[in-house]
């Protein structure tokens, strides 16, 4: 029997990414090893996936670079951000309140408080007093949030004053007000890290609907492995 072509072999493409979003500010991929620079075993540059956007992460202090880990998530590389690993956003101006995150994280492996993104100037936030709890922050706090350490979650986060929204491996959305701030000097990790891998970070200048949340739930939850509720 002759082998079964390359081409039946490769899973058939859903037609959709995060790309076809309106006012899709940042795309980290880290299934793009292309858009990753290393510096020896660690990341000291991690680029919008898209060629022709000139938004990314970089860490030129080596000691505080970012783990690179060939295979992370279901078989698809990833980054560690553990203790110390701050990673800051450049080419990505000041937004104002609505913006959106989507995100595909490890939670923390380790107890403890942490944190996961933030604004160095102005602050939207996402952090846990506990490896067990998720908050969302912009002046105030929605959350917190039951996780489970070490699980892998793909989230999407709305930052709209009142009507912001939290969805973590679920479609249904927990509602609350975590404040009005605007987000710049966008980082990920802290002096508490994240302590896990950050596969998939992505910021949309805007609130997504449900149908687009939903969208991007089952594009992540495929690519990644990740089962929803």
């Amino acid at each position: 029997m002759s082998p079964m072509s390359p081409r039946t072999l490769r899973p058939r493409a859903s037609g959709w990414s995060p790309d076809s979003l309106p006012n899709l500010a940042l795309w980290l991929d880290a299934s793009q090893a292309a858009s990753v620079t290393l510096n020896g075993s660690t990341v000291s540059e991690w680029r919008d996936r898209r060629a022709a956007v000139t938004a990314k992460m970089t860490q030129a202090t080596a000691a505080q670079q970012p783990a690179w880990v060939a295979s992370s998530k279901n078989g698809l590389g990833g980054i560690n951000f553990s203790a110390n690993r701050i990673v800051n956003a450049s080419g990505l101006a000041s937004l104002d309140q609505p913006t959106t995150y989507f995100t595909v994280f490890q939670a923390p492996t380790t107890a403890g408080s942490w944190a996961f993104f933030d604004g160095s100037v102005t602050r939207q936030h996402v952090f846990g007093n506990a490896q067990t709890e998720f908050r969302m922050f912009a002046g105030s706090t929605l959350g917190p949030v039951a996780i489970v350490g070490s699980v892998w979650y793909a989230a999407v986060l709305v930052y709209n004053g009142a009507s912001s929204q939290l969805r973590l491996n679920t479609k249904t959305a927990t509602t609350g007000n975590p404040g009005a701030n605007a987000v710049s000097g966008l980082l990920i990790g802290s002096a508490n890290g994240v302590r896990g891998d950050v596969n998939e970070f992505g910021v949309v200048s805007r609130a997504v609907t449900d149908a687009e949340a939903n969208r991007l739930l089952d594009y992540m939850a495929k690519k990644w492995a990740i089962a929803l509720t």
